[in-house]
């Protein structure tokens, strides 16, 4: 008797921990829900407000900072490269002497 009353008290308190998880889980199903129905309303006005091209503008200005820099080092980089071959291409076709 003293057995079943013990597995009988296990029982019921395993049955609370399980009622709590479920409630648990129950609740964060509803927030998820909500959350989800959210997120589609911001999409679909988001969606809705920006044309194509105020995207590609927005996205321009906002790398701007690392696209001009970028592209003046290669112009230079480009500029000293083919300063350096005339040079060689002088130099070889006079014997070494460099004339300016």
């Amino acid at each position: 008797m003293d057995k079943l009353t013990k597995n009988l008290v296990l029982a019921e308190a395993a049955q609370g921990k399980a009622d709590k998880k479920i409630a648990e889980l129950e609740q964060a199903a509803r927030d998820k829900a909500e959350l989800d129905a959210s997120i589609k309303v911001a999409m679909e006005s988001k969606s809705k407000s920006i044309l194509p091209v105020q995207a590609l503008i927005d996205t321009a200005t906002a790398y701007w900072q690392f696209l001009i820099p970028i592209g003046v080092l290669l112009l230079l980089l480009g500029s000293l490269i083919a300063k350096l071959m005339i040079d060689a291409r002088i130099k070889r076709r006079f014997h070494g002497l460099k004339l300016w």
